[in-house]
């Protein structure tokens, strides 16, 4: 459920990183099972102060030649005291995965009042976080 939640909150939050941002100021780790916080901290190679990596494919790959480690992945947000959040997700071997539901095949819509109201949610939130609201 948390991961869950965690999933769904990325949605809603996550923005595109680039040079320009601040830099991170807190890690944050979800999934871990059988691996502490050190070692997953000592294969990632990326501190609290440092920019976020260019590319997170680099990163991801070394996460995942730890042991028992299926999947891992990295997902930033802005901001928090003017710095950016770092989250490390890491799904171990013989853990559950989220799966979805194939997409609706319907013709059942929702109504445009409710969608020009969720487009300015989204707005006024990105535009909060641009801000560091």
């Amino acid at each position: 459920m948390k991961i869950l939640l965690l999933n769904f909150l990325f949605v809603l939050l996550c923005v595109s990183i680039n040079a320009q941002n601040p830099p991170i100021g807190i890690i944050d780790f979800y999934g871990l099972r059988s691996l502490s916080k050190q070692q997953v901290r000592q294969a990632l190679q990326i501190n609290e102060g440092d920019p976020f990596p260019e590319s997170r494919a680099a990163a991801e790959r070394r996460l995942e030649a730890l042991p028992n480690v299926q999947q891992a992945r990295l997902d930033a947000v802005c901001c928090e005291a003017g710095k950016g959040i770092l989250y490390v997700g890491i799904r171990e071997k013989g853990t559950a995965s989220l799966q979805f539901r194939s997409a609706p095949k319907g013709v059942s819509r929702l109504p445009e009042e409710m969608i020009r109201a969720g487009e300015a949610f989204s707005d006024a939130l990105t535009e909060g976080i641009q801000k560091g609201d």
